[in-house]
């Protein structure tokens, strides 16, 4: 999708942003914002292309703060690119603000084409399963095997699921002494 915006940026002369959502769950988000940040600046580093914006450290953590942010920044003429199924959802919710597909993902596919049109809930369940080939061909080329390799078990171990390790569990149970300690901040 990334890689659709800048094309169409580029073509049309204009500035790509991304803004990641803040969004953290173990179900659907695993990452934090500023690991979607870093991550993304990684497979994207050439700011002249594109620019990756940290929602929390630049107050844009909702739609109309980002639209807000770019019309002060003194862009006139905002253009949305989301998934071609979630238009439906944002055409016309946001006064002077054109919403336009930045792919078809195929959602019934059991295969993931390859990182144009590539579905994040496929690839939250190739890290899930285990799967490192389907992971790690979905993923950008401008990370390494072992980025590739991280991510995917920082999004296993987020959206807790412990790695298979082979071993049986033991027998019986052990009764745990709790220990509270202070917290500080």
């Amino acid at each position: 999708m990334i890689q659709n915006l800048i094309a169409m940026a580029e073509a049309a002369g204009a500035d790509a942003y991304v803004f990641p959502s803040k969004t953290q769950d173990a179900e659907k988000n695993p990452l934090h914002a500023g690991e979607k940040v870093h991550i993304l600046k990684a497979m994207f580093p050439d700011t002249s292309r594109v620019r990756i914006i940290h929602p929390e450290i630049k107050g844009t953590t909702h739609i109309p703060a980002v639209l807000h942010a770019l019309r002060t920044a003194g862009y006139e003429t905002i253009t949305m690119v989301v998934g071609s199924d979630r238009i439906p959802f944002f055409a016309g919710k946001f006064a002077g603000v054109d919403v336009v597909s930045g792919g078809v993902r195929d959602m019934d596919s059991d295969e993931l084409a390859g990182v144009e049109t590539v579905s994040a809930s496929k690839v939250r369940n190739a890290a899930l399963e285990g799967n490192i080939p389907t992971f790690r061909g979905a993923i950008n080329n401008s990370l390494n095997t072992a980025a590739k390799n991280a991510l995917m078990g920082l999004i296993k171990e987020r959206m807790s699921v412990a790695p298979k390790t082979g071993r049986k569990k033991r027998g019986g149970s052990r009764k745990r002494k709790t220990v509270r300690r202070k917290k500080y901040y």
